[in-house]
């Protein structure tokens, strides 16, 4: 959640009861799921202590004057600390009266308490750009935040919050620090966090950016080779530094030996516009495992087995036409999934998605990552974890050329013993390609602990025939051919309603909209399964004649059930 976003009114929209939410028995939905954004149990809190700009919530250009009012902590006309503690109340009371757990971001620095204040302290889209003035200062505001969230909330619930330093540091449109800046930014922070915390207070550094395209000259965070909106290694100089500061470095607040830390993040997205990663999962999330491995592994074989991988920003971001899209049609669920069996294989243990929904049928309808995160909420049945398992599967012939089919497995330990396994095909440049066949072969240990011929097999399906958001653009497009007017915009790529239509296409879709109600609920239920299943020498063979690229299959395999 971003500043404002975060306070009555405008939290609104992410904090208010769910009259629409699927009402699937076998589903054990968290308690607070149908009170918040869908799929929710943590929110990160961006802009908590203030440093905002002036303007519309989440739009907000850096020519307009700060406004001082918005900030937890000032300096008083005598020079002394002073808070305001009902911005603080009332920025995280709803969240946790609805079962969130806020990520708490320490961050942005109050105006007043920032370098350069008040006539040169820089400023970026987001607010404040500036390191603080005094380090030390910082600590005791972080140390003062700390305490009110103990006394207001409890140590039952803070004792279970996660910590962070800023958003994006090495991103030159958040920061305006130096490494060293921000080295000293975090250490007095981790300091007087765990000071009145305890060690057991859960801390890590800002989730680094990956897709900045421009560099901040002599801050150290890019190397001088660094070629901007490149992402080769000049471009990770700096936060390797600071990584390296903090598995051995000479800690600038207590004078120690390296710096506290209980996890690395990152942000990292599918981007499709030319000359980006692409949206090819391997790609782009493997790198991202793959490089906070590298960083975890400075901290020693004591200290680097308990730091976690985490990405704090996740999702599709922009597609092919350098236009904003969280693909909420068939291709976001493919992706989704494939990205989490990719996310799985690299050892990155917790991923945060934007948003899961839009009203702008008047209606809510989820998006395809909702859809993925319901049959993963299904699969865990309100287990906090679950064991997963990476599938073998075969397809027929060659895959073409940027084309992957991933299938994994996972069973509640709280559940009825039933295997969830989840099948992507994705083609990453959104090609058509013909349909797939698929075997999945399925072990007799990950089965439930009855013979393969004792058992049912259920599906769920989303791709391009069952997506409400694909029905929609072929609607659009039904439309444009019959009334000879312009209903829909012209790169052809799945958006939100509103994003991929024009006012009369989407007055269309509002005409339409119980038919993608229809639709949604219809993907909640399960179908019988279209395959073939057989078992063989211990193992559980699926073959799958017709896979379609995008697209997910959802399969539960169950004891059958015996009449009496």
């Amino acid at each position: 959640m971003y500043d404002d976003w975060m306070e009555p009114p405008h939290d609104g929209g992410w904090l208010r009861p769910r009259s629409s939410w699927p009402a699937v028995p076998q589903w054990r939905w968290p308690a607070q799921f149908p009170k918040t954004d869908p799929f929710t149990d943590t929110m990160v809190t961006d802009g908590l202590l203030g440093g905002w700009n002036n303007g519309t919530p989440g739009i907000r250009p850096k020519t307009n004057p700060p406004d001082l009012s918005n900030d937890v902590a000032f300096r008083s006309a005598n020079g002394s600390l002073q808070y305001r503690w009902p911005l603080l109340n009332a920025r995280l009371d709803d969240m946790v009266a609805n079962g969130i757990m806020p990520l708490v971001m320490l961050g942005r620095v109050p105006w007043t308490l920032s370098r350069g204040w008040p006539d040169n302290v820089t400023q970026c889209t987001y607010g404040n750009a500036a390191p603080p003035a005094n380090f030390t200062e910082w600590g005791e505001v972080v140390g003062a935040v700390a305490q009110h969230l103990l006394s207001r909330y409890g140590t039952k619930l803070v004792s279970r919050w996660k910590f962070r330093v800023l958003t994006e540091p090495n991103n030159p449109d958040s920061f305006s620090g130096s490494v060293t800046d921000y080295e000293k930014m975090y250490d007095f922070a981790a300091e007087q966090v765990k000071r009145v915390l305890g060690p057991g207070a859960q801390l890590g550094p800002a989730n680094f950016c990956r897709y900045c395209a421009k560099s901040n000259p002599g801050s150290g965070w890019q190397d001088s080779e660094y070629v901007p909106n490149t992402h080769t290694d000049h471009y990770w100089s700096g936060p390797g530094a600071f990584m390296h500061h903090v598995a051995n470095g000479t800690n600038w607040a207590t004078g120690g030996t390296g710096s506290p830390i209980d996890y690395i993040a990152m942000s990292s997205y599918g981007i499709g516009a030319p000359g980006k990663e692409g949206y090819a999962p391997s790609g782009i999330l493997r790198a991202s495992g793959v490089l906070m491995s590298r960083w975890r592994e400075l901290l020693g074989p004591e200290r680097a087995p308990h730091v976690r991988l985490e990405l704090h920003e996740f999702g599709c971001l922009i597609n092919r036409h350098w236009r904003v899209s969280t693909e909420p049609g068939a291709f976001g669920a493919a992706w989704t999934v494939a990205s989490w069996q990719e996310l799985l294989t690299s050892n990155v243990s917790a991923a945060f998605h934007w948003g899961f929904d839009n009203m702008d049928l008047g209606v809510e309808i989820f998006d395809s990552a909702a859809w993925a995160m319901a049959m993963a909420e299904g699969a865990v049945a309100g287990a906090a974890t679950a064991p997963a398992y990476a599938l073998e599967r075969t397809s027929s012939g060659v895959l073409p050329p940027n084309t992957t089919v991933t299938a994994f497995a996972l069973r509640s330990e709280s559940g009825d013993g039933s295997l969830w396994i989840f099948l992507s095909a994705l083609n990453a440049n959104k090609t058509n390609i013909a349909p797939l066949s698929v075997r999945l072969n399925v072990d007799a240990s990950f089965l439930p602990a009855f013979a393969p011929a004792g058992l049912t097999v259920q599906q769920w399906k989303l791709d391009a025939t069952t997506s409400p958001y694909d029905a929609a653009l072929a609607q659009l497009r039904t439309l444009d051919t019959q009334r000879l007017n312009a209903t829909a915009w012209s790169d052809g790529e799945v958006y939100a309603f509103s994003a991929m239509s024009t006012a009369i296409g989407l007055h269309y879709l509002k005409e339409n909209k119980t038919a993608y109600q229809a639709m949604q609920t219809a993907n909640w239920l399960p179908q019988k399964f279209e395959g073939l299943e057989g078992a063989e020498n211990r193992t559980l063979s699926l073959d799958i004649a017709s896979v379609l690229s995008p697209s997910v299959l959802v399969l539960r395999i169950a004891k059958k059930q015996v009449s009496p």
